[in-house]
């Protein structure tokens, strides 16, 4: 097992990686930072290194002995409650340690948003390694009252029509969603999104992602998030939102429970990821467990003193 870097010593560097979380293929996906100690570090600290690394989120997990492994999420310039594509790579880093074995099947692990179950499965890789780690995350979504929003608002900030067939919806899953169906594939390409318009939108609403979709069959979506509030104006593939629509969808479009949903999302930033989402009840409660895995694709040190 590799051994974890003590912050007591930080004029000697404290190595990161980067991770390409839910790619289809190698410089796909979402890019991920991770950060893995044996101590925890200032919030200043980490605020610092993630805006140094400039990853969408940086993902710093504390893996003290005999102490269950935290794990806190920060964009270049704020803090945020959860993020699912930086837990897949922190998974898969801690796998890569031996700290997670995949024998153990499901793990836990303390975040900001509350404790999250984390299921860890061997699965054949067309990038190498050959043998890559399946991370799945198990969220349970919960719809929230979305404020005052209308129609009229939502069409103004995207300048595409909204499917009135299905509703408008803000759905929690460690952070908050803006569920936004769109009547096909082609006007969610046609989306020019505008920082602004779409910040305005979601502070309306309380959201901290504006999640755009349409659906492509009846398992099947088309995603874009659009992230302007917390982080980067969009990103090419989210576990929390794509938890959040999944649980939208098993509620509205009344698939089949259990049902697993596949969502396409990042073809408009030339980044292609796909995200498996498996929904079902659990003791009376909706959970929507992402699926994914993450390509390492570099490491180095930072040094912050």
């Amino acid at each position: 097992m590799n051994e974890l870097p003590d912050l007591d010593a930080r004029q000697h560097g404290i190595p990161f990686e980067l991770y390409d979380s839910f790619a289809t293929r190698r410089f796909g996906g979402n890019v991920a930072g991770v950060v893995v100690t044996k101590t925890p570090m200032a919030p200043s600290l980490m605020q610092d290194i993630a805006s140094e690394l400039g990853a969408p989120t940086t993902g710093f997990a504390h893996a003290g002995s005999g102490r269950p492994v935290s794990i806190r999420f920060f964009t270049p310039r704020q803090e945020i409650d959860a993020c699912g594509h930086v837990t897949v790579a922190v998974a898969t880093a801690m796998v890569k340690r031996g700290t997670w074995r995949t024998s153990r099947g499901r793990v836990r692990a303390s975040t900001p948003a509350g404790p999250l179950s984390i299921f860890l499965r061997s699965a054949a890789s067309p990038c190498p390694p050959r043998r890559a780690t399946l991370i799945g995350l198990a969220y349970h979504p919960r719809p929230l009252e979305p404020g005052r929003i209308t129609r009229e608002h939502v069409e103004s900030a995207l300048t595409v029509p909204v499917d009135p067939g299905l509703p408008t919806e803000v759905v929690w899953t460690g952070l908050r969603h803006l569920i936004v169906p769109v009547g096909s594939p082609q006007a969610l390409a046609r989306i020019a999104p505008s920082e602004a318009a779409l910040t305005t939108l979601a502070t309306s609403c309380g959201a901290d992602t504006i999640c755009v979709f349409a659906r492509l069959g009846a398992h099947l979506v088309r995603m874009r998030d659009f992230c302007a509030p917390i982080g980067a104006l969009e990103e090419p593939a989210s576990g929390t939102t794509s938890a959040a629509l999944a649980d939208y969808l098993a509620r509205h479009t009344a698939p089949a429970e259990p049902a697993m949903v596949t969502i396409e999302q990042g073809a408009e930033m030339g980044r292609p990821s796909r995200i498996d989402v498996y929904v079902e009840t659990m003791n009376g409660q909706p959970r929507a467990t992402v699926w994914g895995s993450a390509i390492q694709t570099a490491i180095g040190t930072v040094f912050p003193a």
